[in-house]
């Protein structure tokens, strides 16, 4: 059995992290993407992108996406 030591991913800068949603979304031909979807493709923990941006609906505008699932909406919308 050989030892593989897993990346961390220390002091990732914003840009990297949403360079990879853009990568992932760019990958699935999509402008809107899941946290799931992204789980299982992209290359940081989802909720890192939640905790870095306030939440995943931020982080995706953020790479200019769109969200799945607009909550707050205002009475017009």
């Amino acid at each position: 059995m050989q030892f593989e030591l897993n990346t961390f991913h220390r002091n990732t800068t914003d840009k990297e992290l949403l360079d990879d949603l853009k990568k992932i979304a760019n990958e699935l031909r999509t402008d809107r993407l899941t946290s799931d979807e992204y789980e299982k493709l992209g290359t940081f923990c989802s909720g890192t992108l939640k905790h870095r941006f306030g939440t995943w609906n931020k982080a995706i505008e953020k790479a200019g996406l769109v969200p799945v699932l607009k909550l707050n909406l205002t009475t017009q919308e």
